[in-house]
């Protein structure tokens, strides 16, 4: 695509590169302790970050059964991806556009379905789906936290351009803005403006 994948694709064993990272935030861990109903919700390439972060949650100590990943899909044509990978670690439910397998409807249409009352949520994907998960959490009172999305010019904060609207103001540029690569991409979904 660019410069540093032509460079990546050209390395060798024993190739070096300075990288910068990992920067930003993740799902904080320890949000979900003592949690009895821990929901995942993914969609599209959202769904790996959160695979991740099942077997993050799993390594705590936290059981399979109390984690359950709410995954959306297009169609099952258009295939179930990780959705295997998901049925080893935890608990799963589908959801599909066109409900050809699962829930008809997004992922919230399948936790509305099963009328799931989760402790905590966590969701990556999509931004009109992490809206969608954000108005669930709010009307539920169910803490929930959002990976978002954006293309990250610099990655470091400094070109300002991967900003989200933020609910409360930055103290050092006092306007309601946050930076997804920095102060992101994860955030409390009270946080931000969707």
């Amino acid at each position: 695509m660019g410069y540093g994948t032509k460079e990546l694709s050209e390395a060798k064993s024993g190739d070096s590169f300075d990288l910068l990272g990992p920067i930003g935030t993740g799902f904080p861990l320890d949000a979900a302790q003592d949690k009895k109903q821990i929901i995942l919700t993914g969609g599209g390439i959202g769904a790996p970050p959160l695979l991740q972060l099942a077997r993050a949650l799993r390594r705590t100590g936290i059981g399979k059964d109390s984690i359950t990943a709410v995954l959306g899909y297009r169609s099952m044509k258009s295939g179930l991806f990780l959705n295997e990978e998901f049925s080893a670690e935890v608990n799963v439910i589908l959801s599909t556009d066109d409900g050809s397998v699962g829930t008809r409807g997004t992922v919230v249409d399948a936790l509305k379905e099963r009328d799931l009352k989760p402790d905590i949520i966590y969701a990556c994907g999509p931004l009109p789906m992490l809206k969608a998960v954000k108005d669930f959490a709010a009307d539920s009172f169910i803490p929930a936290f959002i990976s978002l999305e954006e293309r990250m010019a610099c990655g470091m904060g400094v070109c300002l351009g991967c900003m989200v609207k933020t609910a409360g103001r930055d103290s050092h540029s006092h306007v309601n803005n946050a930076r997804i690569c920095t102060e992101g991409p994860v955030f409390n979904a009270e946080e931000v403006v969707l």
